[in-house]
């Protein structure tokens, strides 16, 4: 578990779900919460539970529209895990789009864009 700063300067928990240490970190009696990423993608996005793997054919853009709904169904299954086992753990999801920050503002502007000289 190591802690890093995003956007807005604030600091952000990082955890090696995939390989249990999360669940270390879950269970100390810490001031925690999780806040799992999703974005507007998760409303179109529908997950094939038949073929998670993408054995019939991978499209990276209905992949990325895939995980967005799952994002959200992590931190449901994380929030009902946590009150289950009495974590003090308030797991919600998020979009960073909605993110009270001046990221879009203050950011660097991407090729083609008309902000801060793009062209």
């Amino acid at each position: 578990m190591y802690q890093a700063p995003d956007q807005a300067g604030k600091l952000a928990v990082v955890t090696g779900a995939n390989s249990g240490t999360g669940q270390a970190a879950a269970t100390k009696p810490a001031a925690a919460r999780v806040v799992t990423m999703s974005g507007g993608m998760a409303a179109r996005g529908q997950i094939d539970f038949d073929d998670l793997n993408w054995r019939r054919g991978y499209d990276p853009i209905r992949a990325y529209g895939r995980s967005k709904p799952a994002d959200l169904l992590l931190g449901r299954h994380l929030a009902r895990l946590a009150a289950e086992r009495g974590w003090p753990l308030p797991s919600a999801g998020a979009h960073p789009g909605n993110a009270a920050t001046n990221i879009a503002a203050a950011g660097p502007s991407s090729p083609g864009s008309s902000r801060r000289g793009g062209t």
